[in-house]
């Protein structure tokens, strides 16, 4: 199994990408990507995205290949879209060590219950007892605890195995063994690669595409989470946010995509406060067709503001807390578009 280096800035050469039939080099060359600039700015060790099944029902069985940003919310959507192959970007220490720590415990214990029981049942002293049985390095030791005692993440673990399943819109890879065993196998098989890189950086794609390409297969699922308002929302990197969301765009849209590929983002910044949400976790669910998206970037003009508008005018009354793009035919007769703005009006 690979390893991954957390917080230290391994050189690697990524201004020569290795070419598309050396797959091996490629990952090596993902998980080798020099450590991103404010990687230490504190980052969720778990999701606080509770409404999947509408992500997950969109991109049930969809295979190909799989992107995904953010923690242990991406198990359950590979669960439901069964790819060949996943790739997990975030650029936050914190994110990618709890992301490290939950791939530990895939490999080692055999089912969905014992997976809950280990965190959430067990100790400090019955985890190190069961830990000492899995023979692993230091490294992989401090990194499992850095993120073994946060009450948040052991907590979304009880949530994913206990309470989401139960939701109408809640959906979970540990709700039952099936689910469970395929995100496993899928890290057994070493086909969840963990990257730790900044989203609007050209040669991660560029190191993607090729990785996909390899191995025959499209990304069929895009799953952003909520970047757009950490991009362009100035909620990280201050005021010089444009040319950040504008590469970030222009990046996604590169990647070699089937031809009814998706992309799946939530809308937080915004939706907390104006649009339509969700149950009570305070965000806005948005499911695109990637061609749709490449035509709607040119308008967009690298915008935050126009995103988030144009994104309101596809919001129909239907189903006002989740948006499709383009409006599904049946949804047609009322969507904002067509009944007014001040239908559903939002401020920033």
């Amino acid at each position: 199994m690979g390893e991954f280096k957390i917080g230290e800035n391994v050189e690697a050469s990524t201004s020569e990408i290795p070419s598309g039939g050396d797959k091996e080099k490629i990952i090596k060359a993902l998980r080798n990507l020099p450590i991103p600039r404010g990687a230490d700015f504190p980052t969720q060790r778990f999701s606080n995205e509770q409404c999947l099944r509408p992500f997950a029902e969109a991109i049930e069985g969809v295979k190909g290949a799989y992107l995904g940003v953010g923690v242990e919310q991406n198990f359950s959507l590979i669960a439901a879209a069964k790819p060949e192959l996943a790739i997990i970007v975030d650029r936050g220490s914190d994110s990618i060590e709890a992301l490290q720590a939950h791939r530990l415990v895939h490999l080692h214990v055999p089912s969905a219950q014992e997976y809950y029981n280990f965190w959430y049942v067990k100790g400090t002293e019955d985890k190190d007892k069961q830990m000492e049985k899995w023979d692993l390095t230091d490294k992989e030791k401090s990194f499992f605890w850095n993120t073994a005692s946060d009450s948040g993440l052991i907590d979304s673990v009880r949530a994913c195995r206990k309470v989401f399943p139960n939701e109408p819109y809640g959906y979970s890879w540990l709700a039952n063994e099936k689910d469970f065993t395929f995100v496993k196998e899928m890290f057994l098989k070493d086909k969840i690669i963990i990257v730790q890189a900044d989203l609007q950086d050209e040669k991660i794609y560029s190191l993607m595409g090729k990785l996909a390409t390899n191995r025959n297969l499209v990304f069929n699922t895009l799953y952003i989470s909520n970047v757009e308002d950490h991009l362009g929302g100035k909620l990280y990197y201050g005021s010089k946010t444009r040319g950040f969301l504008d590469d970030f765009w222009k990046n996604l849209a590169s990647l070699p995509t089937g031809k009814d590929a998706l992309i799946l983002r939530t809308m937080g910044t915004i939706a907390s406060r104006s649009l339509v949400t969700l149950s009570s976790d305070a965000f806005h669910y948005v499911i695109q067709q990637v061609s749709d998206f490449r035509e709607r970037i040119k308008s967009w003009k690298s915008s935050y503001t126009n995103f988030v508008f144009d994104v309101a005018r596809h919001i129909t009354e239907k189903s006002p807390a989740v948006t499709r793009m383009p409006v599904p035919e049946n949804e047609r007769d009322g969507f904002v578009g067509k009944l007014g703005a001040e239908k559903f009006p939002f401020r920033f």
